[in-house]
């Protein structure tokens, strides 16, 4: 009887302690993608409706940005590549319209993610990569999105400003004055991209000021790298387990007594 006892005390303790850890362990992988971040910078919460040339003030250590735009991010999964006109590409995989990844053939000195809820307070992230003149700019990062973090049906993606400095090219110009005037390009001047027409399912066309229409080319689907959701899973997995496993062993321990003694 006192083995049965004994047996039955240890049962127990091990059911309580694996419904611990599994609780514990689930908690923390819920909870911590709220607050960690995997982008190589860490956002700063902004509101909504600013551009490049606003942010370039505070943080571009005096340097003059430009702007692209993307309008009216889609929801789910889906990656489309973009050419802005005389610079180079912007490639971006989103995530579930909440996150997403990017490839850039320039360097991009910070980039503004807007969210849709415009009622929250803030509903934006930046993240800035270049804060001086003499810093690295990046050609690609992942996991950006909106506040709150990782929260996949709140304050999804509505835009994605990338800011850079890269002066673009300048298109040749003719003798007469209204001509030259008209294409070019001042480096202290900055042109905000906005949306015009979408003309196809899964392209979109975006004009900037004083500069010719720039167009999504080739979607590159799948050829960036995943976020580590994959890890999440197996770690929510085994916590399920656990919880599961260890409630199982207290359950039976009553029976067990029974049977001891």
């Amino acid at each position: 009887m006192g083995h049965g006892v004994l047996t039955a005390r240890k049962r127990g303790v091990v059911g309580l302690t694996s419904v611990a850890t599994g609780t514990v362990l689930l908690v923390s992988v819920l909870a911590g993608p709220a607050g960690a971040h995997e982008s190589t910078v860490e956002p700063k919460p902004k509101d909504e409706g600013l551009s490049c040339l606003e942010l370039a003030d505070e943080h571009a250590g005096g340097q003059t940005w430009q702007q692209y735009t993307i309008e009216d991010v889609a929801d789910g999964d889906h990656t489309e590549t973009y050419k802005v006109d005389g610079v180079g590409t912007v490639t971006v995989s989103v995530k579930s319209g909440k996150t997403f990844e990017w490839t850039s053939t320039f360097g991009i000195d910070a980039i503004y993610v807007q969210g849709r809820d415009a009622e929250r307070s803030p509903n934006s992230y930046f993240y800035l990569y270049a804060p001086t003149a003499d810093s690295k700019e990046s050609t690609g990062d992942i996991d950006l999105g909106t506040p709150p973090w990782h929260k996949w049906d709140t304050n999804k993606i509505k835009s994605i400003s990338f800011c850079y400095d890269h002066e673009k090219e300048t298109p040749p110009t003719s003798d007469t004055p209204s001509s030259t005037e008209s294409t070019t390009t001042s480096e202290s001047t900055a042109t905000s991209v906005e949306q015009t027409t979408t003309t196809q399912p899964g392209t979109t066309t975006t004009a900037s000021e004083g500069t010719t229409t720039t167009m999504p080319v080739a979607t590159n689907e799948g050829t960036l790298p995943k976020t580590g959701s994959d890890s999440t899973w197996v770690l929510l997995a085994l916590g399920a387990l656990l919880v599961f496993g260890g409630g199982a062993l207290i359950a039976t321990t009553r029976l067990f007594r029974r049977h001891g003694g």
